[in-house]
């Protein structure tokens, strides 16, 4: 069984390896199980417009069940078309807040999507914001003039992050006030790698509008950082790891490795990270120069050629 599982597995990554780069398989012939192994790991991943649009093509796909495909299909085209609603209300509300004088940081989410041949087909369930803390009330009152209603309005607005919806819309907003909980065991101590990070901002246009962003080492250092809080919670998917590879290979020449390994072993992160980067080499086409491995680090290249346990 565990033979198959990997197996399939290995197509699914295969597919997405195709998808991320607006690339398409050539299967000449896959089983009914196959297709629906490849297809189930997608929908869990969060993925699936990516693999669609991966193997729509090929002969294998032309031979396959019809009914299956179309299903897919529509499913696809569904979460895409939701997906392009969402950064249209993303954008909207960012260039209103720039209006009002309140200048929050995007991470994640529309970042990370501009890397993909696709955007649309990189869904975000959220899209996550960082303002200053002394602009917190500012950009909160900004948000509710456009339309965005606290979520659980209950628990206040003392968190380090509260969640917004857009009344009649579908965009969520994370707010934060920092990027990580202060009194968590796991984390004590994160927040303070990320003290200048607004002072250190880039901007960059998306569809026209101005985004601030981090600079790109604290981007993908925080990237990692989340990731490992998603490992503590409930584990990473694949998408967040995708994420993290194009966007150290998009940005590879502005990223300071030094300073950026130098944080990961000191948030005993070496592991972790080294694990995601060999993940992208081995299974998803990147190279391993792109991510300038310091000497000692390669504690587990000897294990290239066996399976990455909990890699999906």
């Amino acid at each position: 069984m565990f033979i198959k599982t990997r197996e399939y597995q290995e197509l699914f990554l295969e597919a997405l390896r195709a998808g991320i780069r607006g690339q398409r398989v050539a299967w000449k012939e896959r089983s009914v199980q196959e297709w629906s192994e490849v297809f189930a790991l997608a929908d869990m991943h969060h993925v699936l417009p990516l693999i669609y649009e991966a193997v729509a093509e090929c002969r294998a796909a032309a031979l396959a069940d019809r009914v299956m495909f179309a299903k897919v299909r529509e499913k696809s085209l569904r979460l895409m078309a939701l997906q392009r609603t969402m950064t249209e209300e993303f954008l909207e509300l960012y260039a209103h807040l720039q209006q009002m004088g309140v200048k929050p940081l995007a991470v994640k989410g529309i970042v990370c999507r501009s890397l993909y041949p696709n955007p649309d087909a990189r869904l975000s369930a959220d899209e996550d914001l960082l303002i200053p803390k002394e602009q917190f009330e500012a950009c909160q009152e900004a948000m509710l003039l456009y339309g965005m209603q606290q979520l659980n309005p209950e628990t206040g607005t003392e968190n380090y992050e509260t969640a917004y919806k857009k009344t009649g819309g579908f965009l969520v907003i994370e707010l934060h006030r920092m990027l990580f909980p202060e009194n968590e065991k796991w984390c004590i101590g994160w927040n303070g790698f990320f003290d200048e990070i607004h002072k250190q901002a880039i901007e960059r246009e998306t569809e026209g509008v101005k985004i601030n962003m981090p600079q790109p080492t604290d981007h993908l250092f925080f990237q990692f950082c989340h990731a490992r809080k998603h490992l503590l919670a409930s584990g990473v998917g694949i998408r967040q790891i995708c994420d993290i590879l194009l966007f150290a290979e998009y940005y590879e020449k502005e990223i300071d490795w030094e300073i950026f390994w130098d944080r990961i072993r000191m948030t005993d992160g070496i592991l972790f990270a080294e694990a995601i980067f060999h993940l992208g080499v081995q299974y998803l086409g990147f190279e391993e120069k792109q991510f300038y491995f310091p000497e000692g680090v390669h504690t587990v290249k000897e294990s290239r050629g066996q399976p990455i346990n909990g890699a999906l």
